[in-house]
């Protein structure tokens, strides 16, 4: 894996980013002044969705997923 290669960027009224691109071409700009508590009950919710997702998905027939 590569050395991080980004750049932060500090705002006048004190807010943090850190702007960088990822491998796949994505260009991503995160805040770092989001708490811990935050980004876990975000993560949570995106897992709720992803298991909710795949359950759907697993319930839809296999001849109509293949079309």
């Amino acid at each position: 894996m590569s050395a991080f290669q980004g750049e932060v960027i500090r705002y006048a009224e004190g807010r943090e980013v850190v702007r960088f691109t990822t491998a796949s071409g994505v260009r991503a700009v995160i805040d770092t002044s989001i708490t811990d508590q935050a980004l876990s009950s975000f993560a949570q919710s995106l897992r709720r969705k992803i298991a909710r997702s795949a359950r759907r998905a697993a319930s839809v027939p296999a001849r109509s997923r293949d079309r």
